[in-house]
């Protein structure tokens, strides 16, 4: 067949590396499932090479993380200390990749590493007449789990990442 060569080499390359290509790919084999393609999400700066867009997606949840905590300054501070020890734990296992949803804008740590963040209204400042905030919460996690096809979600405790947690971060790498 003529052409076929220069098909093969020149492409079926670009075609591999295509976003798009992906996302029709997926919406062509997994159209039985009634299945959403989820969104190309990046491993963060930590973490490069082939294969870092096929790591599962782990959603880490601080939401209420600093309700007993007092001023600004502190709060900010457990933020920055869970995301650089899920760095941390993502560096040494090299088996996910991590989106926060915080309930303060807390991005620059985040941002760093190059992770996803995503922020919801806190319960303190929710007055929507219309829905009650856990539902809230709710439809934002649903709709996090469909756009980047979360494979786990672990909700931080007020002492950052606990035994269990750090352990399900390990099981993935």
């Amino acid at each position: 067949m003529p052409g076929y060569y220069w098909v093969r080499r020149r492409a079926v390359p670009r075609i591999r590396r295509s976003g798009a290509a992906r996302v029709l790919a997926y919406r062509l084999f997994a159209a039985g499932a009634h299945v959403e393609a989820p969104l190309e999400l990046a491993a963060g700066r930590l973490l490069t090479g082939l294969g870092t867009e096929r790591l599962p997606v782990i959603l880490l949840s601080l939401v209420g993380l600093t309700n007993g905590i007092g001023t600004n300054g502190s709060r900010g501070q457990v933020v920055e200390a869970v995301i650089d020890e899920v760095a941390e734990l993502q560096l040494l296992g090299a088996g996910f990749r991590p989106v926060f949803l915080l309930d303060m804008p807390a991005f620059s740590r985040a941002r760093s590493y190059g992770y996803l963040v995503e922020l919801v209204t806190p319960h303190s400042a929710w007055s929507a007449e219309s829905a009650d905030w856990s539902d809230y919460i709710a439809a934002r996690v649903a709709s996090m789990r469909r756009a980047y096809g979360v494979s786990a979600m672990i909700t931080v405790g007020a002492d950052g990442l606990d035994d269990a947690a750090r352990g399900v971060l390990r099981s993935f790498g």
